[in-house]
């Protein structure tokens, strides 16, 4: 009997956000003091840099000019993080129209019939936040929305 190899589950990365300085960096000095030299690349590229690491371990960053910018916008990227509706920079980009035409070609291995009854639902939505960019969309403006479609006379599916 064989053993089979044991596979360590994929290490989680801890959410943080942090905003460094790019221009100037932390050294030791011979008698273990810490000292702040120039980077190599001071002057030549934008100054902070705001990084985080999403629910799904991947890290965003971003450049700013003033610190002041790079931390206000860790601190939204990270409340969103912790508050639950948090949306990736890059996809914060697409429209709801664009990210449902995503989901529905990833949703095609589904029953014919079942794919049929989700291109009817996304025609509806895509007809009232198809260009909204889905950053843009908040709960309020969903439940607003889904109001008006049970006056129109439609039901939960």
């Amino acid at each position: 009997m064989s053993r089979q190899p044991r596979t360590l589950p994929r290490q989680r990365r801890s959410q943080r956000g942090a905003v460094e300085d790019r221009w100037r960096k932390r050294s030791k000095e011979e008698h273990v003091n810490t000292i702040e030299v120039p980077s190599a690349v001071a002057g030549d590229v934008t100054r902070w840099r705001a990084r985080y690491v999403d629910d799904a371990g991947r890290e965003h960053t971003r450049a700013f000019d003033r610190k002041a910018d790079a931390q206000n916008w860790i601190d939204k990227q990270v409340a969103a993080l912790l508050r639950g509706d948090h949306v990736t920079p890059k996809d914060a980009k697409l429209t709801v129209g664009e990210w449902c035409d995503k989901w529905l070609a990833g949703y095609g291995t589904r029953r014919k019939s079942t794919v049929r009854q989700a291109v009817a639902h996304i025609r509806i939505i895509k007809a009232h936040f198809g260009n909204v960019p889905l950053s843009a969309v908040r709960p309020s403006d969903v439940r607003s929305w889904t109001a008006v479609l049970k006056d129109e006379g439609r039901t939960d599916s």
